[in-house]
C-alpha cells in the first residue's frame, strides 16, 4: 500500500511524493490524515521565514488521524485510555525527546531535538513525518492521545478553517 506526503521543496513550492507504507515499529502507530490544520507556523516555512526549516520536509504538523495499525507493545494511548484499529487520535503539534537536559528540566519549547523527528528528510524512513499526508507515523516518543468523537459537530455541518482535508489544504497555497 502506498501513501503520498506534500514536500516543501523551497519557498513557496510544494511537491506531492508517493512512498510505500512504512511498517509500524514497536510502540508506534500508523495513522490515517483524517483532517488536517493549516498552522501559522507553516505559512512562515512555505514563506521561507522559519529559523531552521527551509526545505525538503513534510509539511504540516497539526491533524486529526485515525489508526490503522498499532505497533507491537501498543495498547493504550499517552493518556492511558485503551486504543484500537479505527479510534481517531490527535497527535502533539510538537515532539520533543523527553530526555535532554531542557526536557528534563520541564523546559519542551528548548528541546534540542525538537526537529529530529519533524524535520527530518521525507526521504528517511518512516517518510511520513507531517500532516500535510494521507498518513502519518507516530512514533514511540509521541504523545498520541484518543479523541472522543461526537455524534454530529458543526465541523461536519459547515466547512471551517480547521475542518480541512488534506486534498483541501492546498487552498492556502494559491492565496
Amino acid at each position: 500500500m502506498k501513501g503520498q506526503v506534500a514536500i516543501l521543496m523551497g519557498v513557496k513550492d510544494i511537491a506531492v511524493k508517493e512512498f510505500d507504507l512504512p511498517p509500524v515499529e514497536p510502540g508506534a502507530l500508523l495513522l490515517e490524515v483524517v483532517k488536517a490544520n493549516v498552522c501559522g507556523s507553516d505559512l512562515h516555512i512555505w514563506r521561507g521565514l522559519h529559523p531552521v526549516i527551509k526545505k525538503g520536509v513534510v509539511m504540516g504538523h497539526e491533524f486529526i488521524g485515525r489508526v490503522l495499525k498499532l505497533g507491537e507493545g501498543v495498547k493504550t494511548d499517552y493518556a492511558g485510555s485503551p486504543v484500537t484499529v479505527g479510534d481517531r487520535v490527535v497527535a502533539p503539534y510538537f515532539l520533543t525527546c523527553l530526555k535532554c537536559p531542557p526536557c528534563l528540566r520541564g523546559e519542551f519549547s528548548l528541546c534540542q531535538n525538537a526537529y529530529k523527528f519533524t524535520a527530518a528528510s521525507p526521504e528517511t524512513p518512516p517518510h511520513f513525518h507531517g500532516s500535510y499526508s494521507t498518513h502519518y507515523m507516530s512514533i514511540p516518543i509521541n504523545t498520541s492521545t484518543k479523541s472522543p468523537r461526537p455524534s454530529r459537530t458543526r465541523w461536519q455541518r459547515e466547512p471551517t478553517a480547521g475542518s480541512l482535508r488534506f486534498s483541501t489544504a492546498w487552498i492556502w497555497l494559491d492565496y
